[in-house]
């Protein structure tokens, strides 16, 4: 028996790999990545053939299959990944569509800057714990305690800039979850940079 999964990557996987090294330059793929593509499919052929067969599938042939497919797709995904999120390569439907990337949702929109703080009030304390409440200030507000029905979440992007630099596109902020560690020192070269450099999306 054949599984699903095997037999839908066993398909795709060739069509990637020629779709990648014959859009190499544009995708900006290296010759070392070529050479592993190629190696790949010279690995996974045989032993395709060898467990897709009736007469050649044993316990041993589906072992092989499967440690290959972890491997390779796991490596896949990392040159998805790599194209995704190379701010020189842009992506065309065909790129998508063909190497199966996921394309995110177009966030909705930046939310300006509030000119007023929320409201904060110790409502529990204990030894070196403070549960504190936060509320809006704003009128009508103060008790909300969940996004609209239509938002999924709030997402924040950061970029930093030199002092006095125009400031550049949305598109070049980073969002936060692209950094690895939770906490990350960020330099502003005055006041404005840190006031703007900070924005918030609804997503």
């Amino acid at each position: 028996m054949i599984s699903q999964k095997l037999n839908s990557f066993n398909t795709w996987l060739p069509i990637a790999i020629a779709y990648l090294i014959l859009n190499a330059v544009r995708l900006r793929i290296s010759t070392t990545q070529i050479t592993a593509l190629n190696a790949i499919e010279e690995a996974w052929v045989p032993k395709w053939t060898k467990y897709s067969h009736v007469a050649t599938q044993t316990h041993g042939s589906t072992d092989d299959i499967n440690e290959l497919y972890v491997e390779y797709h796991s490596y896949m995904n990392r040159v998805k990944l790599q194209l995704k999120y190379d701010m020189n390569v842009e992506l065309s439907g065909d790129d998508s569509l063909v190497l199966e990337i996921h394309v995110d949702a177009d966030p909705r929109g930046e939310i300006p800057a509030y000119g007023f703080a929320p409201h904060g009030e110790v409502v529990r304390s204990s030894h070196l714990i403070n549960s504190i409440h936060i509320s809006s200030t704003e009128e009508g507000h103060a008790d909300d305690g969940k996004k609209p029905v239509d938002v999924a979440r709030i997402g924040m992007k950061r970029l930093i800039i030199e002092q006095d630099a125009p400031i550049p596109a949305t598109s070049t902020f980073f969002a936060l979850s692209s950094f690895r560690y939770d906490r990350f020192r960020y330099e502003f070269f005055g006041s404005r940079c840190g006031q703007e450099m900070l924005r918030r999306f609804l997503v």
